[in-house]
């Protein structure tokens, strides 16, 4: 691992610190297989999902904040994004960085 960070090898020293220091990321609440961990993700969201459309409040807030948006960023000149598309987060995934460090999710660039 040593020999990877002096000799400015960061993928191979990322490798390396993984199978060292990293927990086993393929056990989730006991279950180790991809279909059970995917059932047991989709359990979890069912719970705390819900519907922004429901949250009057919050949904009119939502609004009011995004026709400011518009309106300022229409006299700055700046661009507002109106909709999130699969091109757009396309656009951004390529501008992103590869051979980076993983975040706090264990996700890097090559991930996605």
């Amino acid at each position: 691992m040593y020999s990877h960070f002096v000799n400015k090898r960061i993928p191979e020293f990322w490798k390396s610190w993984n199978a060292n220091f990293k927990k086993n990321a393929n056990n989730v609440n006991g279950y180790t297989s991809d279909v059970d961990i995917a059932d047991e993700f989709a359990v979890h969201f069912k719970k705390v999902f819900c519907r922004s459309d429901d949250d009057v409040s919050s949904r009119s807030e939502y609004l009011h904040k995004h026709a400011e948006c518009i309106t300022d960023n229409v006299q700055s000149g700046s661009v507002c994004i109106d909709k999130v598309t699969v091109e757009l987060v396309d656009r951004c995934l390529r501008k992103l960085k590869i051979g980076k460090a993983c975040g706090p999710d264990d996700l890097c660039a090559e991930h996605l």
